[in-house]
């Protein structure tokens, strides 16, 4: 709850929304052993609304809402990058 708190509010999402980027956080807990089993339904829950805040739309720097063009033309980015990295493997 007090990472879902810290995403959501503009302050505090400009410094922690680059640490929970960083350290793959939902993804290590959406993959966790104990997200698979049955006793995880407010894990999977909080994890779900975590990734909402993550990826909603707002600038973390001025707190302005993002258009979608400028959306799509970040992760297109995201994913030229992606293609540059693989092909130099």
């Amino acid at each position: 709850e007090l990472f879902i708190d810290l995403a959501a509010q503009l302050p505090t999402r400009r410094f922690f929304h680059t640490v929970l980027l960083d350290s793959n956080m939902l993804v290590h807990a959406a993959l966790s052993p104990f997200a698979a089993s049955q006793h995880a339904a407010l894990l999977n829950q909080l994890v779900k609304l975590l990734t909402f805040y993550e990826r909603f739309e707002v600038d973390d720097h001025r707190g302005t809402p993002i258009s979608d063009a400028d959306v799509k033309a970040n992760r297109c980015n995201e994913l030229l990058t992606l293609q540059r990295v693989s092909f130099k493997m």
